[in-house]
């Protein structure tokens, strides 16, 4: 395949030009939340005592210009077979340079193999979440479930082959454990993630759409959230809520969302429909307004403009729009799931499938109102401690 020559070419001329240890970083699915975040903190720093990094990354993922040390990938194939073969293809071929130690893995799974020392990142909670693959079988999405499956062995035996595994938070190692076993539980790691305050303090100005969402909601109550659209995410309680919340509130409140919601409106496999005809149904739909999906350095500006952030995930590894609010001293109403507790103890929780729970949350954190920004960003960790825990954790178990 062209696109592992490519990365083999520039990898490996890369490769011989390192004094002493090399670690890769594959980051070529690091395409969301933490592992993004992780991997833009990587293109600005490349060198630590012991080892160089090298990152393979793809080029859309970057927020910031690539660093020397960086193999920028202009595209993989899109089918997921063929795209994990060209990550093993092109890892297997840089691995026979004997600089190469180890690689760490930032999409959930191992690739490449040999005589390497291998750590995987591993964040996603749906391939452990029972009730998402359930509700995928309700809505008849037997290949999609299929496709899960697969997915979580793959994820479950590159936990088992690993000799370093790294998750977002203690919540989530604890689900990790319980679905590998006891026995591996030493090598596994909670490394909570960071904000990149430089990112968040100096956003970019909001494109033309998203400026109009929120000339449209300006002067009424503002409730975020931050995402694209899936079935876990559980629009469906959040929609029932309406009613209620406008119940006690009044007409000026507005769900400021960045996920799309329609007729027919799909993203990846998931079908908006259903949650369109219930907003049709209880006649909600005018409190919803999208800004369309937006660059991360845009979403600071919903952040300080929203009165809460309303998070009814179903399941999480991390929930990064919870730190995000909390940068911005935003209140948050969230399910009651361990890891909304762990990332944001000063929440307002409620039980996820309950719509006049999340109501009356969604009126405690009003309540609460904003805390000062200064006070706030001093709380919320940098994701540069995210990052020197996982280089501690390399240099600890790969080189």
């Amino acid at each position: 395949m062209k696109s592992v020559q490519r990365i083999l070419a520039r990898g490996q001329d890369m490769v011989k030009t390192v004094q002493g240890v090399t670690i890769l970083i594959n980051a070529l699915s690091a395409d969301r939340g933490g592992a993004r975040s992780l991997l833009n903190m990587l293109a600005e720093e490349s060198l630590t005592e012991d080892f160089r990094l090298l990152v393979l990354t793809p080029k859309q993922t970057l927020e910031t210009s690539p660093g020397e040390h960086m193999v920028v990938v202009e595209k993989l194939p899109d089918h997921p077979l063929k795209r994990w073969l060209a990550e093993w293809s092109a890892i297997r071929g840089m691995a026979r340079d004997p600089s190469v130690r180890g690689v760490l893995h930032l999409g959930n799974f191992i690739s490449g193999g040999g005589a390497l020392k291998h750590g995987v990142y591993q964040r996603n909670s749906l391939l452990l979440c029972r009730e998402f693959q359930v509700n995928l079988l309700r809505r008849g999405l037997v290949k999609f479930f299929s496709y899960i499956q697969a997915q979580r062995m793959l994820a479950l035996h590159s936990v088992r082959r690993a000799d370093l595994v790294i998750t977002p938070s203690e919540a989530f190692r604890q689900k990790v454990i319980e679905a590998v076993g006891e026995k591996h539980s030493e090598k596994i790691f909670a490394v909570p993630y960071g904000i990149h305050h430089e990112i968040f303090t100096n956003p970019l100005p909001l494109n033309a759409r998203a400026r109009k969402a929120l000339e449209e909601t300006e002067g009424m109550i503002r409730l975020l959230h931050v995402g694209y659209y899936s079935y876990y995410k559980n629009f469906t309680t959040l929609i029932r809520a309406i009613p209620y919340i406008v119940r006690e509130i009044g007409e000026r409140v507005r769900v400021v969302m960045t996920a799309e919601i329609g007729q027919n409106v799909v993203q990846h496999i998931y079908d908006s429909t259903g949650d369109w005809k219930l907003m049709k149904e209880l006649k909600v739909e005018k409190y919803f307004v999208t800004t369309g999906p937006l660059p991360y350095r845009m979403l600071p500006h919903l952040y300080r403009h929203a009165d809460v952030l309303v998070w009814p995930s179903i399941t999480e590894s991390f929930g990064f729009p919870l730190l995000e609010a909390a940068f911005f001293g935003l209140p948050v109403a969230a399910s009651d799931i361990p890891v909304h507790r762990e990332v944001r103890p000063d929440g307002f929780f409620f039980p996820t499938y309950e719509p006049q729970a999340l109501a009356k949350a969604v009126l405690h954190a009003l309540s609460k109102g904003r805390t000062s920004e200064t006070e706030a960003r001093k709380k919320v960790p940098h994701i540069r401690e995210h990052f020197k825990g996982v280089i501690d954790l390399i240099a600890r178990y790969l080189v």
